[in-house]
């Protein structure tokens, strides 16, 4: 008996998964031709923008002073001294000396964060000033919307009137899909604006005011393989790329604007808050389960620290303190279970200062520090629960990713 070998096949239906990853080599290849630093002036905001984010990533602060205000930002500063709740907290991590002008939730996404996955949802010029809300994802699966507030500098050539008046709202849904060979001019984002709005022209030229010479030898792209941050900060996302290309020759940078500020967008934290419930829903007495199961409400990689402090004080306000014990941290091994930990949880909230929870009518978030890379304290003021009230919530981040709230104290 004699085997009969299938012939080679060929055609676009041959090996799909082959083809496949092929394609998905040449996007990588791509986007790592997208990181080498930009050779001549920038004078468009996005590209202001798009170049702060992939310097971010890493983070090189060197290469980052031109794009901030003087005396804003020192690289050799690797620790701040922050106040949450009246007690001095020491934040030290890559972006500390950044606390100036970028909150909390800035200097804890963008180191490491997954460059690709970036959108500039809108921007707003008035004047020489530029807003933009820009999308991030962290490399934990982190997702949150950043203000970013850009400044055209006093003795840029040319004023914004006369680069062509950007729109006064113009709305984009953009994404990083430009290649190395696109014109200076070009913006690395692929927008689709909504309103009828000219772009800035690319009327700058070499003489701009802020330049700097840099010379990048590490990875344009990269994190660990578990999704490490720079931090420090752990999670399940990552996005590991190499660059063989030389780059020993230093790179001149000259912008037009300046960032003055990065916050995170909380304008619509009520309508995205993540879904009370215990991890999922309880286990009913009858299945003999002493907690909750996978699959539902309660803590997720996606959501940012801050929102699930809103989440729990959401959950409190109307009563289901069985839901806002879910983004508690609690332990299955612990004797006792979830019985005892929402049992510790109910008596908490009967004790002063801690029953204002349950009474307040609103909250503030107030300053807020970085412990650790996965530790974040968070100050609450409780509104309209009769006296003044003030909380720090201690949250964690989990192995998986998850913020939870460690521990609340009274100030």
């Amino acid at each position: 008996m004699q085997l009969q070998t299938r012939p080679p096949a060929t055609g676009p239906s041959w090996r799909p998964a082959r083809r496949a990853l092929q394609v998905l080599a040449g996007s990588l290849r791509l986007h790592r031709k997208l990181q080498q630093p930009r050779t001549g002036p920038i004078s468009s905001p996005e590209e202001v923008t798009y170049e702060c984010l992939a310097l971010l990533r890493r983070p090189d602060l060197p290469s980052l002073l031109p794009f901030f205000s003087p005396g804003s930002c020192d690289p050799s500063r690797r620790s701040v001294e922050l106040r949450v709740g009246g007690q001095a907290v020491e934040e030290a991590g890559p972006l500390a000396g950044c606390s100036g002008f970028m909150d909390t939730a800035a200097r804890r996404v963008l180191p490491g964060h997954l460059l690709r996955r970036c959108r500039v949802l809108s921007a707003l010029a008035l004047g020489d000033v530029v807003q933009q809300r820009v999308a991030l994802t962290a490399c934990t699966g982190e997702e949150s919307v950043f203000t970013w507030r850009l400044r055209r500098r006093p003795d840029a050539p040319g004023a914004l009137g006369d680069a062509g008046s950007q729109a006064a709202a113009s709305s984009s849904s953009s994404s990083l899909s430009s290649s190395r060979g696109a014109s200076p001019a070009s913006s690395p984002f692929t927008s689709q604006s909504t309103s009828a709005a000219s772009s800035t022209s690319a009327s700058a030229t070499a003489s701009t005011t802020s330049t700097t010479t840099r010379t990048p030898t590490d990875a344009q792209v990269g994190t660990s393989a578990s999704g490490t941050s720079p931090s420090g900060s752990g999670g399940s996302i990552s996005e590991v790329d190499s660059d063989s290309e030389d780059r020993s020759e230093p790179y001149p940078i000259s912008t037009a604007w300046i960032v003055e500020s990065i916050a995170r967008d909380d304008s619509m934290d009520e309508q995205e808050l993540p879904q009370a419930g215990p991890l999922g829903d309880l286990l009913s007495s009858a299945g003999g389960g002493d907690g909750p199961m996978v699959g539902g409400g309660g803590p997720h990689p996606r959501w940012s620290p801050e929102l699930v402090v809103k989440a729990q004080l959401a959950a409190l306000r109307r009563g289901d303190v069985v839901g806002a014990s879910s983004f508690n941290l609690w332990s299955r091994s612990t004797s006792g279970g979830w019985d005892l930990h929402l049992r510790s949880f109910r008596a908490l909230l009967q004790q002063p200062p801690y029953t204002a929870l349950l009474a307040a009518r609103g909250a503030a978030l107030g300053p807020a520090a970085l412990a650790s890379g996965r530790r974040q304290l968070q100050e609450v003021e409780l509104l309209g629960a009769g006296e003044p009230c003030r909380l720090v919530y201690q949250l964690g981040m989990q192995a998986n990713g998850c913020w939870v709230i460690e521990a609340i104290r009274a100030v």
